[in-house]
């Protein structure tokens, strides 16, 4: 019998935060075997470089219940269900103020959501750990950002954190 490779999933690990292991670890009443299922693949640059990855996990820290979901599905030989509308759909959903009337910056227009918005929810910016979503309305960010005074380069250069991850295996 041929031995079958493991799924591997990727997603950050930072020095400083190790909020992704902190969710791994925390799904073990769920998933009691899950680390002998799958590879879990830690980067701190553009994982492609490195390794072939089967999907992405997006965010830092990733959530629970979409590691729950994309492990199950890769489990069941499903193809995973992922995200795939910007921040501010997140944002609306759970009463948010735009960020920018509060004469701050975000990249929550380009971002892919799935997050439920906890960083603005909780009075912070988006800084777009989830990566680029695959088709932002860049026409109607340019707007918002004109009508605050703002240019995209200007506000990209503030959120270049992410900026090398590719995210394109969703």
């Amino acid at each position: 019998m041929e031995k079958k490779e493991l799924p591997r999933l990727a997603f950050f690990s930072f020095t400083c935060c190790e909020g992704c292991q902190l969710v791994v670890l925390s799904c073990e009443d769920e998933l009691p075997d899950i680390l002998s299922l799958v590879k879990i693949v830690n980067f701190t640059r553009a994982i492609d470089e490195i390794i072939q990855v089967d999907y992405y996990l997006h965010g830092c820290p990733i959530s629970k219940k979409e590691f729950l979901n994309l492990t199950t599905s890769l489990l069941l030989g499903k193809r995973p269900d992922t995200t795939n509308h910007p921040v501010c759909v997140d944002c609306k959903m759970a009463g948010n103020t735009c960020v920018f009337e509060k004469d701050m910056t975000c990249v929550g227009p380009i971002t892919r959501a799935g997050c439920d918005a906890i960083c603005v929810t909780y009075g912070a910016i988006c800084w777009g750990c989830r990566g680029l979503v695959d088709n932002p309305n860049t026409d109607a960010h340019a707007e918002t950002l004109k009508r605050h005074g703002l240019t995209a380069d200007a506000v990209m250069r503030k959120f270049s954190l992410y900026g090398t991850c590719k995210t394109r295996k969703c």
